[in-house]
């Protein structure tokens, strides 16, 4: 346990973030996380040990933009042009509010740890976590078991 969560509840939250029903029949299912619950996952446990809070909306965010940059692979990610934007549609709302909670669950992190000495950007962070997941993700470290 860690942060006062046990996995299982983190895997219920994840359920409910990836799962998406329209508000009407006009409006398309968002289908863009399905499949991706293990990375959302491993998302969540490394947010969690660097201190960022669940209850900011940034937290959310940074999961899911943790997931789409490991989606790009080795290809280049524009976080403001291409990640921004994608999290705004699925969460139904602007960029420029993504982009600001993101920045504020950083800081809260970096606050958390006194071993920062300069808050990241928000690109970098991303960027560095989803390099920190991949590289985990092929030494075999993070092992999370599947119900």
């Amino acid at each position: 346990m860690h942060n006062g969560l046990d996995i299982f509840e983190k895997k219920d939250k994840i359920e409910v973030l990836v799962s998406y029903e329209p508000e009407s029949k006009n409006e398309e299912k968002n289908t863009l996380f399905e499949g991706c619950e293990e990375e959302l996952l491993d998302a969540c446990v490394f947010l969690d040990s660097r201190g960022i809070s669940r209850h900011l909306c940034g937290y959310d965010y940074l999961m899911y933009a943790i997931v789409l940059t490991l989606g790009y692979g080795d290809r280049k990610v524009f976080i403001t042009k291409e990640v921004y934007p994608c999290i705004a549609k699925h969460f139904k709302t602007g960029a420029a509010a993504v982009e600001r909670s993101i920045r504020t669950a950083v800081r809260s992190g970096c606050r958390t740890c006194s071993s920062v000495e300069k808050v990241p950007s928000n690109s970098a962070f991303i960027t560095e976590a989803a390099a920190y997941l991949k590289m985990n993700r092929i030494r075999g470290l993070l092992h999370i078991e599947k119900n």
